[in-house]
């Protein structure tokens, strides 16, 4: 206890020693030493580790279904309607591709045929008919068609004739006749003028002329006169002899004569003016009546134009009246014909319908039942005299081949089920195997059924009814999953094993199995924190 307390003491007289000492203030002090840390750290990085794992991580979901290896299962079917005459075979029976299952009778072809013979000999015979009737008909409307030809004809003939005449002989000699006016009225209406100018000056100077003569025969008269007065004056106071005073009276006598010849010269100019004032009246009266009788030739000419082309428009018509004519005849042959060939062709149809009924009656795919391809029957379902409609199943066929074509079928409950997706991984683990860790042959889903099937399907897929009641093990509905075994021609049984140790087993058809599909990958803190998986994208 001294030595304790001596050892104590010590401790403390160092601690203040060091405390009191200068040189040391200046020195940190050491309370966790570096070897503390290291269980912190670890701790530290695993549980980073651990967040990392828990959001990038995945944790795969499984789902589990029971199953059967199965190889490619057809059914056979009966292609036509008819009654079973003859079976070829059993079931268990192993059949090549296309070897005769069972003999039928196309019931339904026979009186399809039946039906159709009748109906081409029921178009033949109204074809007949029609024709003889179409073929009257057409006769008597082309004789009425014949009958208004000819009266078309014949009216254009006539108009034909009267367009010629109005032609030739009416315009033609209207025309000239106008010609003849017109010439006429041209040298009417060339002539009066310059025979009124013409005569009027001729008249007008002549009548100066003789006007002149008169003053001057007049002048010079009485100048006669009063020479003859004077001469006689003379004569009697016996200055002058007699003869003198007869030569003076003849000189006056004389110039008295040339006066009234020329007042005659002056009343027949007089009367010349009015003869010519009156053939000038007439030759314009004369005008006017060339060109009344022009005008009334060019309205003959006028009405026999428009009489002239309404006999080219009738003629028109007529030609187009007998251009229908001749329309509608061919459109009545036409029609005879257009008829005709619709009947001929509904009775080739028809021919041709019944010639394939026959050959597809008497054909060996339509009278026989043949294997689709090489295997064994599982199922027969029918029997003589058995009748049948199109598609009936009446057999099961597993087919057979030299390369293993086996696919795992299973059946998932509706909750697994419709989380399945084509494409997805599977593990087939024949049930003989389960726990002996050999994992499972690798697969992969081809098909899944839309909606929920039912046991009669399953057994309709299987092949085998006792198989598809193993396999439904509870009642209801369930989805079908069929996987295509994935090969691998280095192992020994031809199949791609999940593990490399594959068992000394031979798998066939028939064989059950448990198959597990991963339907899902999810973050391990989803199942911690589920509304994360919303977040996250994880369905």
């Amino acid at each position: 206890m001294v030595d304790k307390d001596k050892k104590h003491g010590l401790a403390r007289r160092e601690g203040l020693e060091r405390l009191s000492s200068p040189e040391r203030l200046d020195r940190l002090m050491q309370v966790v030493r570096p070897l503390d840390w290291l269980p912190l750290i670890s701790l530290g990085i695993l549980g980073s580790l651990g967040v990392i794992w828990s959001v990038f991580g995945r944790i795969p979901i499984i789902v589990t279904g029971r199953g059967v290896l199965t190889q490619e299962i057809l059914p056979i079917q009966s292609q036509v309607a008819g009654t079973i005459e003859a079976l070829s075979v059993q079931e268990g029976t192993c059949v090549e591709k296309n070897q005769v299952i069972a003999t039928i009778r196309p019931v339904e072809l026979e009186q399809e045929l039946q039906n159709k013979s009748a109906e081409l000999t029921q178009l033949q015979r109204e074809a007949q008919e029609n024709n003889l009737q179409r073929l009257r008909e057409t006769q008597l409307k082309q004789q009425t068609i014949a009958e208004e030809r000819i009266n078309l004809q014949k009216r254009l003939q006539d108009t034909q004739s009267l367009a010629s005449t109005l032609r030739d002989r009416g315009l033609t000699a209207i025309q000239n006749q106008r010609r003849s006016v017109e010439q006429q009225l041209q040298d009417a209406q060339t002539s009066t003028p310059e025979l009124q100018e013409q005569g009027l000056n001729s008249i007008t100077e002549q009548r100066n002329n003789l006007q002149e003569r008169l003053k001057n025969a007049e002048a010079l008269t009485a100048a006669y006169q009063e020479m003859l007065k004077k001469r006689k004056a003379l004569r009697d106071r016996g200055a002058i002899s007699e003869e003198i005073v007869l030569t003076a009276e003849q000189d006056y006598r004389s110039a008295l004569d040339q006066v009234s010849q020329i007042e005659a010269q002056i009343q027949d100019l007089e009367a010349q003016e009015t003869v010519n004032q009156q053939q000038f009246l007439a030759n314009r009266n004369a005008t006017s009546e060339l060109q009344i009788e022009l005008q009334q030739l060019q309205f003959q000419e006028t009405e026999l134009l428009q009489k002239y082309l309404e006999n080219l428009n009738q003629i028109s018509q007529i030609r187009a009246q007998l251009n229908a004519l001749d329309a509608r005849s061919q459109q009545l042959q036409q029609e005879q014909n257009a008829a005709t060939t619709a009947e001929q062709k509904e009775i080739q149809a028809a021919q041709q319908a019944t010639t394939q009924l026959a050959a597809q009656a008497n054909s060996s795919n339509n009278r026989e039942i043949v294997s689709p391809r090489k295997g064994c029957i599982l199922e027969l379902n029918i029997a003589d005299g058995q009748i049948l409609q199109p598609d009936t199943q009446i057999g099961i066929l597993e087919v057979q081949g030299q390369t293993p074509a086996l696919k795992n079928v299973a059946y998932f409950s509706l909750e697994d089920g419709q989380r399945i997706q084509a494409g997805m991984r599977v593990l087939v683990t024949p049930t003989t195997l389960e726990g002996g860790g050999f994992g499972g042959v690798v697969g992969e889903v081809i098909l899944i059924s839309p909606l929920p099937v039912t046991l009669e399907s399953a057994t309709e897929t299987i092949g085998n009814s006792e198989l598809a009641k193993t396999l439904w093990i509870d009642s209801g509905s369930k989805i079908e999953a069929i996987a295509q075994l994935q090969t691998d021609p280095k192992a020994p049984d031809q199949y791609r094993w999940s593990t490399t140790q594959t068992p000394d087993i031979k798998l066939t058809a028939g064989t059950l199995t448990t198959a597990r599909i991963t339907v899902e990958e999810r973050s391990p803190i989803t199942f911690v924190l589920p509304a994360l998986r919303k977040w996250g994208g994880w369905n």
